[in-house]
């Protein structure tokens, strides 16, 4: 009886995608479709282009003269300005002719235009005309071709090329009805629509491998309801047209399989190459599973990056081989248990920025359904800046390269550079070297950011305690001990001594961790939990004291998002790397949603970036001797196996990580192995422009007060400060201490604890 009411469910859905396509075309007609003609189409490249140098009237160049900016981007100096991608310069004057190609980009001129700059000022624009523009946009050549000259590792195969237990494998994940249905699986439909129902979400596809094709050859990416209805039409048609082996020929010559640098792995042929250095035929069993498990997403489970997602992957597809009967328990067993082991044969060509490459590929892949919409000739928009990217390879690799020799294990290190106002990518370095490691530290690498975590524990914690909190806040550092867990816990600091009563802003400078677990306890865990979430760290955080003190996994992306909402007013602005993404003709299929998220609010962010000024200047920053006003914060794990540096100021954002790859204790810290490489990054890109000043925000204002009592300047202070206060809060007090008036009590207040001076002041007034 199951069974009938299941058939007579199916037979339903089947009545309800006729009527659907009955109701989007009038009838159920097939498309007429030219295979030879779409697989020819299907090779066009697409591109990846770096961030166009945009010049506005008005204008000062925050970092690096035009010339480097376009040089940067592949332009040459010369002394004509004759072809598209030259320049040339007479004093304040450039003659600029811009790279053409580039679709769907306004204001790209198609003819010199001359700019009259003022030092790092733009004074004028105007093209070759001689009218005056206010802005122009000029691009430069691809950072990478995601399809890549054909090779001949790439060179098509005939069915009866490909081996019997590689198309078992394919066809046994992918599609396991392969051969009964006629390009549309409805029982797959059926399965795929109860399991994604039982999941509340999307678990299981229903794409057959007719209907991969289709899509692939003959329409867009975009994930639309209209879309799957054309792509099961154009399904039926190949089925019409062509045989089984001639669809399966098509489609194993032409699935996606991934990334070597910027190119694409196009079909079985050049991915057995490109993973193990051997044609198809040679592919032994668990080889063969890998492959065919790689074509779900190339990316998130590519075997050089994500060894363990590729290896529990291709165990499921020797799983799915045995249960449906295409190959014995032994082998099922003997694939199982064989170790994975890449052998890749290089097919690249050169590479530019290859782990930001790599990290756009990932993310174009969660985007498009169809993983292989590179080859359909689409121009993707990304927010590289090749200065910037330049600058943060090279001084990641001379930086690892001076602590290698006092390193106790070999280091491996991540940058990542962002406009902290928009989440912009401007630079993404995921190792020390991308042909000894594809594994993208910046973006994948999971680990303990000790003490960098202190600012936003605090964030967090001014957010619960509001105005009762700032930076002139007392708080006791000596011993304590919590329950946690059943056992004592007892927080320590790093030169094992207690400091006494330290203020909220010692705390963050000097990195003291005892004080910081306090701080944390006293807004309450959950509180400070609930704010970490919002700042988008999306680890395992538990609310135990030790995470104030960056207990918990995070990654140098998640960091580096996170600390937006410090470096702007309080704005959450997702790190992202695609701009947009175009079609061959121009026509936008994507475009960069922008943040409105504002976890915190702009004098809560104020506040905490006004703390790690000090960071730089007197605290565990200091060694930098940075030139110019940032804000920054070391963090060391307790076992030195991690060192990280996030710094910035309001146009640029960086976050270092040094560490090796094993998590084995290196005996380097923070400030000396990650600040030096912060520090160089940030001073080549300045390029001796100071950053702009950071204002008050409504909430906040500022005071000239005495040092040691924080309260009003009297003639006698000796030291005064400027410090910042929660507006209403301010000292409204002359200093007690230096003033006279209560000299004779001064003893007496020498056994209260600071903190409640102010009370003690109160009641003799």
């Amino acid at each position: 009886m199951r069974d009938d009411a299941q058939m007579q469910r199916l037979g339903l859905k089947v009545r309800l995608v006729v009527a659907l396509l009955a109701l989007q075309g009038g009838c159920v007609c097939l498309p007429n479709v030219d295979v030879s003609a779409a697989a020819r189409a299907w090779g066009r490249s697409s591109h990846l282009y770096p961030a166009p140098v945009v010049l506005t009237e008005g204008d000062t160049l925050q970092q690096g003269s035009v010339d480097d900016q376009l040089i940067s981007r592949g332009y040459k100096k010369t002394n004509a300005a004759a072809a598209p991608g030259e320049f040339d310069r007479e004093k304040e004057t450039l003659r600029i002719r811009a790279y053409q190609g580039y679709p769907g980009v306004s204001g790209v001129p198609s003819q010199p235009v001359r700019v009259t700059m003022g030092g790092r000022k733009v004074l004028e624009i105007r093209v070759a005309t001689g009218s005056r523009v206010k802005s122009i946009s000029l691009p430069g050549p691809p950072l990478a071709e995601m399809r890549g000259a054909p090779r001949e590792t790439r060179a098509p195969l005939k069915y009866d090329e490909f081996p019997k237990h590689l198309v078992d494998a394919v066809i046994s994940i992918e599609d396991r009805r392969f051969f009964e249905h006629g390009g549309v699986d409805y029982r797959g439909i059926f399965r795929a629509v109860s399991a994604n129902a039982a999941a509340g979400g999307h678990a299981q596809g229903a794409s057959t491998i007719t209907q991969q094709l289709a899509r692939n050859y003959f329409l867009s990416p975009e994930k639309t309801f209209s879309r799957k209805l054309k792509e099961m039409r154009y399904a039926w048609a190949l089925e019409d047209r062509l045989s089984k082996k001639q669809i399966l020929e098509h489609y194993l010559n032409e699935v996606y399989l991934g990334q070597q640098g910027p190119v694409a792995i196009a079909g079985m042929n050049q991915a057995a190459h490109a993973y193990f250095s051997k044609t198809p035929k040679e592919l032994t069993l668990d080889e063969a599973a890998l492959l065919a498990g790689l074509i779900q997403a190339p990316n998130g489970m590519a075997p050089d990056r994500h060894p363990e997602r590729a290896q529990a992957r291709r165990n499921t597809v020797l799983d799915q081989m045995k249960a449906q009967g295409k190959i014995s328990t032994k082998d099922h067993a003997a694939a199982r248990a064989a170790e994975m082991t890449l052998k890749p044969e290089d097919i690249s060509v050169e590479r530019r920025a290859p782990y930001f490459v790599d990290f756009v590929s990932e993310e174009l892949s969660k985007k498009f359904e169809d993983e292989r919409f590179y080859s359909r000739g689409f121009v993707v928009e990304t927010t590289l800046d090749p200065r910037i990217q330049g600058i943060a390879e090279k001084e990641l690799r001379e930086g690892l390269e001076r602590v290698q020799k006092r390193a106790k294990a070999p280091l491996q290190g991540a940058v990542l550079v962002l406009e902290p106002q928009t989440g912009r990518i401007l630079a993404l370095v995921g190792g020390r070297n991308y042909d000894d490691s594809q594994f993208n530290r910046a973006v994948s690498a999971e680990r303990q950011p000790g003490s960098v975590f202190k600012p936003l524990v605090i964030l967090g914690a001014l957010q619960a305690k509001g105005t009762l909190l700032g930076p002139t806040s007392f708080i006791v550092d000596a011993p304590i001990t919590y329950k946690v867990g059943g056992k004592n816990w007892a927080p320590v600091n790093n030169d094992k001594k207690f400091h006494g009563e330290v203020t909220l802003r010692e705390v963050i400078e000097q990195s003291i961790n005892v004080a910081a677990v306090k701080v944390a306890m006293d807004a309450g865990l959950p509180n400070v939990l609930k704010t970490l979430q919002l700042l988008g760290l999306t680890g395992n955080f538990q609310p135990v004291p030790s995470l104030a003190l960056g207990a918990f996994e995070v990654t140098p992306l998640e960091v580096a998002g996170a600390y937006t909402t410090v470096a702007s007013s309080g704005f959450l602005k997702p790190p992202y790397g695609i701009e947009r993404v175009l079609t061959p003709e121009g026509r936008p299929v994507m475009m960069h949603q922008k943040s409105t998220q504002r976890p915190v609010t702009a004098g809560q962010a104020f506040m905490v970036r006004d703390m790690m000024r000090g960071n730089l200047v007197r605290g565990t920053g200091k060694s930098a001797k940075y030139p110019f006003i940032a804000s920054g914060k070391t963090g060391t794990t307790s076992d030195n196996k991690d060192a990280w540096f996030v710094g910035f100021d309001a146009d640029f954002l960086t976050v270092v990580w040094v560490g090796a790859d094993r998590a084995q204790a290196t005996g380097l810290t923070g400030a000396s192995a990650a600040l030096p490489i912060w520090s160089d990054i940030m001073k080549a890109v300045r390029d001796g422009v100071a950053p702009p000043e950071d204002s008050l925000p409504d909430a906040v204002a500022r005071e000239t007060v005495c040092a040691e009592s924080f309260e009003k300047v009297a003639e006698k202070c000796p030291e005064k400060i400027t410090e910042v206060f929660w507006r209403g809060k301010e000292p409204k007090r002359i200093c007690h201490v230096h003033a006279g008036g209560v000299e004779n009590v001064k003893d007496q207040l020498k056994s209260v604890p600071r903190r409640f001076e102010s009370w003690v002041n109160d009641l003799l007034d």
